[in-house]
């Protein structure tokens, strides 16, 4: 299941839970028809720690095509196992990369799932 961020309203707010193996991030576009504040927590409720990287529509589609990319370090926590991020975003279109860290795979061998719970918010600024 597919859960995309979307602020048709003033506010919207939801959770998720994911199973990311090695190799496969799971991209949560979000899309923001005006500013806003979005806040996310995540936590890894087993495996290895993960990746949360947010790039607007370009950079995603860089990341895609395997091409060097660049990204929002304000709403980006690197290889962690629980994170609480806020920060505001201008109105366009961004992915929030989830995917097991590749420092993880490195380190272990055969890493296995991360089971990852993710919750979000948006609110209007």
């Amino acid at each position: 299941k597919r859960r995309s961020l979307r602020r048709d309203a003033l506010r919207d707010s939801g959770t998720d839970t994911y199973n990311l193996k090695s190799g496969y991030p799971e991209p949560i576009p979000i899309h923001l028809d005006t500013d806003g504040r979005i806040q996310y927590t995540m936590e890894v409720h087993n495996g290895p720690p993960v990746d949360c990287v947010l790039m607007d529509e370009r950079n995603f589609t860089y990341y895609r095509d395997g091409l060097e990319c660049e990204c929002y370090e304000r709403g980006t926590v690197y290889c962690a196992t629980a994170a609480e991020i806020s920060f505001h975003l201008p109105a366009g279109q961004y992915t929030l990369l989830v995917r097991q860290a590749p420092e993880a795979s490195e380190a272990t061998p055969t890493p296995g799932d991360s089971r990852v719970a993710f919750a979000y918010s948006i609110d209007a600024t």
